[in-house]
């Protein structure tokens, strides 16, 4: 009835109603804020310098509304609200909202070793979760994340959906050159064999970290690892140095001293673990009774070399005395015979006179019994015996 009686003023109507359109209108750009990374090996400086490089990244893609820091700093200085701490999931969420910001971007950056490690994640304010992390590893100085902050802003503002996610570019790959001395030495590279030395222009799977070792009979073996970082060339020289000699000397008996090359060591039985290579050594062995022995050998490297060495005793030498000749003997006149006196048979006879007289004495003086008269005694002649 109203477009009737105003035919006019209806018509304004319609035609308004058909040029306005019935789609939804477009969805705004997404608004973020960063809080500071959270640095662990790091200064807070650095920390700061860093997410500041990032925040500004992100503002350099015009794909995404970037709240600034000063203006942070105000907004939340007027809630009487305090960044430092603030790291957690939850805190993020509640700077987000009185930030009136759609998303949220925390992290962290650490240090292991010379190696960096720079984590972030993106959190929804409203739903309070995580909608997107990434991490990134980089060795090297600390002033080369500032050129990996780019990187890390392109990929967040794919995650969140604002533009499509770029093509993946496979990284260039680092090339390694490989020399030793001497050469010929075998090359290990991630476990598997590379070749010999010297080796040119072996390329490396860029942005890791590669283990790789040298060998060469005897030569000690080298083992070491490298960071390949993208489109970088190395040229790595390594001196080989030459494996030990090892000796073992024993003896029978055992006890006697061993001298190498005028230098005295222990008794036997010995063990030199370390004995210089490439060249010949004179061993001698010493000990109180034994005859001494003396040797050399050839020391060759990595080779373990054993003497075993009987030692022979001293034998005791006759000792000759020679006697002057004697002179021929002088010719003697010849001495006349002289007998000796017999001597054996006229001590018998004596011995029998002077007991024959004795007993004479003793008859005449009675010493048998009556001593006899002197009739019939005559001289010589001895008594008779009276008659019955």
């Amino acid at each position: 009835m109203f477009c009737l009686y105003r035919a006019g003023l209806c018509s304004v109507l319609v035609v308004l109603w058909l040029l306005t359109p019935t789609s939804i209108p477009a969805q705004q750009d997404q608004s973020l804020a960063i809080l500071d990374l959270e640095g662990r090996g790091i200064s807070a400086i650095e920390a700061a310098s860093l997410t500041d490089r990032l925040r500004n990244a992100l503002v350099r893609t015009g794909d995404v509304t970037v709240v600034e820091r000063g203006q942070m700093e105000q907004i939340l200085g007027e809630q009487d609200f305090q960044l430092t701490g603030c790291t957690s999931d939850e805190c993020a969420v509640e700077v987000g909202q009185l930030l009136g910001v759609t998303i949220m971007v925390a992290g962290s950056i650490g240090k292991v070793g010379s190696t960096f490690s720079v984590d972030i994640r993106t959190v929804d304010v409203q739903s309070g979760r995580i909608t997107h992390s990434l991490w990134r590893d980089y060795r090297g100085e600390i002033d080369g994340l500032l050129g990996l902050m780019p990187e890390i802003a392109s990929e967040l503002v794919s995650a969140i959906g604002t533009r499509p996610a770029p093509e993946p570019t496979v990284p260039a790959p680092a090339v390694m050159t490989i020399h030793s001395k001497p050469a010929g030495a075998i090359i290990v590279l991630n476990g598997t064999e590379a070749g010999t030395t010297p080796l040119d222009s072996m390329q490396l799977e860029a942005n890791r970290e590669h283990t790789f070792s040298l060998s060469l009979e005897g030569y000690h073996p080298v083992d070491s690892t490298i960071f390949a970082e993208a489109g970088q060339s190395y040229e790595l020289s390594v001196p080989l140095v030459r494996l030990p000699s090892r000796l073992t000397v024993t003896s029978t008996p055992t006890g006697a001293t061993v001298f190498m090359d005028n230098r005295r060591l222990r008794t036997t039985p010995l063990d030199l673990p370390e004995v210089a290579p490439d060249r010949q050594h004179r061993i001698l062995l010493r000990l109180d009774g034994y005859q001494q022995s003396d040797t050399t050998y050839f020391a060759r490297a990595g080779e373990h070399h054993r003497m075993n060495i009987a030692l022979q005793p001293v034998v005791a030498a006759a000792t000759v005395v020679e006697r002057p000749e004697a002179p021929p003997p002088e010719r003697q006149q010849p001495q006349p015979a002289v007998k000796p006196a017999k001597t054996g048979g006229g001590g018998k006879w004596v011995m029998l006179a002077l007991l024959a007289a004795t007993g004479y004495y003793g008859y005449t003086q009675g010493w048998f019994g009556e001593k006899p008269t002197d009739e019939g005694l005559r001289v010589g002649n001895p008594p008779s015996l009276p008659a019955p």
